[in-house]
């Protein structure tokens, strides 16, 4: 009847199946209470004797077969939380208390994967898919998401190809139904496929090249047969800057011009390294034209492996152009593999005009002084283009431009190197995406930023961090060298024990278990430790009390930060104490306990300064009680006396306050400690500081 175990990650929609078929039973009161258990003896009418209550033993068989159908419903991991749960009631109330913060945060979390889906590299399918998936876990929270509100997320996840979609969808009135734009989604990402799209640059505009009619602009000698390496074609110099002088088309810089090739200032394109031209000091034919060589058929380089390339561009001049988003050819024999484009876009040309692209494909070129062969992808063939354009900004992407500087750069940032190829004026393109160098990794790997816990306690105990102090090199008076604290996740209440080795730990856990539970009326349902071994042997403890243990990664205490940082203001406390009072180190113990006592009563931060005294017990700490830690006091001995004759009291020094009187420690002459509510303070003077200064004004007389 449930087709869903209950685990950590599926509480709504199994509560969704529960619920329905408890109300369809008519057994809801037996997990709301409404269904009170009835008494279990009645007097009979004729005799007066009791006897057993036939409306109390149908209650009991009704609610142990709820109790025994709810737990077959839920996993291994939930069902050590239900040990020593003996009605119903019980149980439906655990699971609650343990899942309600959860479902609260699983409703944020898929309200926020619903606002930031994005369609990216999912199919249109999968894309909707995903958005009617979290829209039904809202739903069966109670969150319903209304049509209009999926179609806002989905047309908010579209990539800027789908813009068209966009503008139809939200211009409709009356607007489309859900079923309607799922299935206009889906009809338009299948023209798309069939209509190869994919050769449309990556921001989704159609493909454009700035060409200029022959007579407006200067030629030069580039030719694919001179950058390929053809064979039939290259005798002379293969690149340098010609004399003649062309016209770039960079922005105005006043009067220093920007080369349209690299975006150098103070040079133009005919005098640029970076185009494939002359040597540098050829002179231009003619008019400052230079005429273009051409082969009347496509050569071939055999490459090693007995792999052919065609030679590209054989019959045309090669042009290399930063400003075009693809490749373009004349030729169709200049690709390698070619595919017929069916789509509607067109080769936008620098006069504003469109160009039909009749296919589109892939090539390989050779530069002829060097083995380096490059790939040409998403080469376009414009059988009405006059010239062959090479896209600077696409071969530096297909030929991974950027990653090559970033190995030349010695594994440089790449932030840095993009802006040091900016600098020096070098051409490359970027992706847009991450870029990941396994080296790089391997030898600057460092720890990921760690985010702030999201987890929140709506009860004492339902959560307590845990963590061991020590050793301290020096042992204090009773020999502990060790503390162990429990700190409280709900109300940030801390309980330290001190400890003469770690194996007393277990001891201790015990000792406070049985405390905090029989005080706060709670059980403990999780803890959380660093692992270590101290802990490991509390393993059975936790699994026969359904203690959920949660450890944090090895060499990772950031992942127990709250056990650290608590740690941290009990010893930063505890010295300051200890150096105001000048007692010896070995007072130690007595000084932390005193700083945790004060720490469970001042304000703190996460708790929007509240009093974790007052969160947990409902108590307002009284701070009259307080005094200075260390200080002079006289507490009242008679008592303690032995003869009438003896003293009432005697200078001693305040060590701190005790948890199970109601009185204040000191510690006497004769290093005794004894605790006592009839004590008399002298908060201005420290005996231990008194006794310090005297020495040390007895060794300068003694010199």
């Amino acid at each position: 009847m449930i087709s869903t175990k209950l685990d950590e990650s599926n509480y709504l929609i199994w509560k969704q199946q529960v619920i329905k078929a408890i109300r369809g039973y008519g057994v809801e009161g037996y997990i709301n209470g409404e269904t009170k258990k009835p008494e279990k003896l009645i007097s009979d009418s004729k005799n007066g004797e009791s006897q057993i209550n036939p409306d109390y033993l149908y209650w009991v068989r009704q609610d142990q077969l709820l109790a025994s159908w709810l737990m077959s419903s839920l996993s291994e991991g939930i069902l050590v939380m239900m040990v020593g749960l003996n009605t119903a009631q019980e149980i439906w109330e655990t699971i609650e208390s343990n899942f309600a913060s959860q479902s609260s945060a699983r409703i944020m979390q898929y309200k926020l994967k619903l606002q930031t889906l994005k369609k990216a590299g999912l199919t249109m399918r999968e894309f909707l898919n995903r958005i009617k998936n979290h829209c039904d876990v809202l739903a069966i929270a109670g969150e319903k998401v209304s049509e209009q509100n999926q179609i806002l997320h989905i047309l908010t996840g579209l990539g800027s190809e789908y813009d068209s979609v966009v503008v139809n969808v939200t211009s409709r009135f009356p607007p489309h139904t859900l079923a309607e734009v799922h299935a206009l989604l889906l009809t338009y990402e299948s023209r798309l496929e069939m209509n190869q799209g994919s050769v449309v640059n990556s921001e989704g505009s159609q493909p454009y090249a700035n060409v200029v009619t022959q007579n407006s602009q200067r030629t030069f000698n580039q030719g694919f047969n001179q950058f390929k390496g053809n064979r039939n074609a290259h005798q002379g110099g293969s690149r340098g800057r010609g004399s003649y002088r062309g016209r770039g088309r960079g922005r105005n810089q006043g009067n220093r011009p920007q080369c349209q090739i690299c975006h150098g200032l103070n040079h133009t394109a005919d005098k640029c390294w970076y185009r494939y031209d002359a040597q540098p000091n050829q002179q231009a034919t003619g008019q400052g034209q230079q005429t273009p060589r051409r082969n009347p058929t496509l050569n071939m380089v055999h490459m090693p492996g007995g792999n052919t390339y065609s030679d590209i561009g054989s019959e045309t001049n090669l042009y290399p152009d930063s400003r075009a988003s693809n490749h373009v050819t004349n030729e169709l024999e200049n690709l390698n593999i070619a595919s017929e484009y069916n789509g509607g876009s067109k080769l936008l040309m620098g006069n504003g005009e469109g160009a039909a692209i009749s296919h589109f494909g892939n090539s390989l070129i050779q530069h002829p002084g060097h083995s380096n062969v490059f790939i040409l992808r998403n080469l376009l063939h414009v059988p009405m283009i006059s010239r062959n354009l090479l896209s600077v900004s696409q071969f530096a992407k297909d030929n991974k431009v950027l990653e090559l500087w970033h190995q030349r750069l010695g594994h440089a940032n790449y932030d840095n190197v993009k802006r040091a190829l900016r600098l020096c004026n070098l051409n490359y393109e970027s992706d847009g995406e991450n870029n990941i160098c396994g080296s790089c990794i391997m030898a600057k790997s460092h720890c990921l930023p760690f985010d702030h816990s999201q987890h929140k306690s709506f009860y004492p105990l339902e959560f307590i961090h845990s963590d061991v102090w020590g050793p301290c090199h020096v042992k204090s008076l009773n020999g502990y060298a060790y503390y162990v604290s429990f700190i409280d996740d709900y109300s940030r209440f801390i309980w330290i024990y001190l400890l003469k080795a770690k194996s007393d730990v277990h001891s201790a856990f015990v000792n406070f278990k049985a405390l905090v539970e029989n005080q706060l009326g709670k059980k403990i349902k999780s803890f959380q430790s660093d692992g270590g071994g101290e802990y490991q042997a509390l393993s059975k403890l936790f699994q026969e009390n359904g203690i959920m243990h949660r450890v944090s990664c090895a060499y990772t205490p950031q992942q127990n930060g709250l056990a650290e940082r608590k740690h941290r203001d009990i010893v930063n406390m505890g010295l300051s104490l200890l150096a105001q009072s000048h007692l010896p180190l070995c007072y130690w113990g007595d000084a932390f306990i005193t700083s945790t006592y004060l720490l469970n009563r001042i304000p703190t931060r996460p708790l929007n300064f509240k009093i974790p005294l007052d969160i947990l017990y409902g108590v307002k700490p009284d701070y009259k009680r307080l005094k200075v830690f260390g200080c002079l006091c006289y507490p009242h001995l008679r008592p303690y006396n032995k003869h009438k004759m003896d003293y009432r009291s005697c200078a001693g020094v305040f060590l701190g306050y005790s948890n199970q009187y109601k009185g204040y420690k000191v510690l006497l002459p004769n290093r005794r400690v004894i605790i006592t509510r009839d004590v008399v303070f002298d908060e201005k003077r420290f005996p231990y500081a008194e006794k310090k200064a005297t020495d040390n004004v007895g060794a300068n007389l003694e010199r």
